[in-house]
């Protein structure tokens, strides 16, 4: 790998994807153990389970039964899913960066990758839209909350795929050019 710039981008997300690792070995490893403990001397804004939640959507509320379920699941599983598609999208920047490394800038694999950051952007926006309040009552609140940030991501990536296939079709008609 020649260019300089490459190189240190490379190096700065292989880092990144074993800091998001540890993250999440270090995540799962806390959430098992707040598992594990509940209900023994835990704060009463993790322990809180519910049979009712309240859901709000533009200062509407309803109430609606649901099964008791932990804030600290809830959390828990948001948390990994969140460094997990994290992970995905820097492993997808790191295959671009190889490519381009190798002169296959406009190559079928970085179009392919791509597409698929732009579908974990948009996973990420759904596992983002729903978050809960912590309150000590005997009810819970679901809010939906809309970043439009991961949807701005997965529209450009999936632009990006576009040009780059656009790049590649014109890259083949000048291979066949003598």
């Amino acid at each position: 790998m020649n260019n300089k710039i490459l190189r240190i981008g490379k190096m700065a997300f292989s880092l990144t994807q074993y800091f998001i690792y540890i993250i999440m070995a270090l995540s799962l490893v806390i959430g098992l153990y707040l598992l594990i403990k509940q209900g023994e001397n835990m704060p009463s804004w993790l322990n809180l389970s519910t049979k009712e939640i309240n859901l709000i959507n533009n200062n509407n509320t309803q109430q609606m039964a649901v099964p008791s379920v932990s804030k600290v699941n809830f959390y828990l599983l948001k948390t990994e899913a969140f460094l997990l598609l994290t992970v995905l999208i820097v492993n997808q920047i790191i295959q671009i960066i190889n490519s381009v490394s190798k002169r296959d800038v406009f190559g079928q694999a970085n179009v392919a990758s791509l597409r698929k950051i732009g579908t974990l952007f948009l996973l990420l926006f759904i596992v983002n839209i729903f978050n809960t309040e912590i309150a000590d009552s005997e009810f819970s609140t679901i809010k939906f909350h809309f970043n439009p940030v991961y949807l701005l991501g997965s529209i450009l990536s999936y632009m990006l795929a576009e040009i780059f296939l656009e790049g590649h079709k014109i890259y083949e008609e000048n291979k066949l050019t003598i």
